[in-house]
């Protein structure tokens, strides 16, 4: 079952782990999104593959705010 109020809740980061978390998911997708702006041809599905790594990140950074 679905925690609703667990879903739509801010999570701050309590402590330093889970902030070097966070930044280490936007790392990796950052890495990934500016090879895919460098390397692939302007086309919507550059767009499309850049947005689904942003909402990758939003749901890692989602994992870690509600799990750590």
């Amino acid at each position: 079952m679905l925690d609703i109020t667990k879903i739509f809740t801010t999570h701050p980061a309590h402590d330093q782990d889970t902030v070097d978390a966070h930044d280490a998911v936007r790392d990796k997708v950052r890495s990934v999104a500016l090879w895919m702006d460098q390397n692939l041809p302007e086309c919507p599905e550059k767009t499309l593959a850049i947005r689904r790594l942003q909402e990758a990140m939003m749901y890692a950074n989602s994992a870690i705010a509600q799990n750590y």
